[in-house]
């Protein structure tokens, strides 16, 4: 958890909804859900698709 606020930079409130369907590997980003339900597609890091 302190390694996706670390190197993606979402809010805490975002990464508490966060659950294994919301992240790709293979397209290395991960679907986040924000302030007014807004969803989003975050680019995950190379160094944090390795630690996923």
């Amino acid at each position: 958890m302190l390694a996706t606020l670390r190197y993606i930079g979402i809010r805490r409130t975002e990464l508490l909804g966060l659950g294994t369907a919301h992240l790709d590997l293979e397209k290395r980003c991960l679907r986040v859900i924000g302030k007014c339900q807004k969803v989003r597609t975050v680019p995950l890091p190379p160094v944090h698709a390795d630690i996923m």
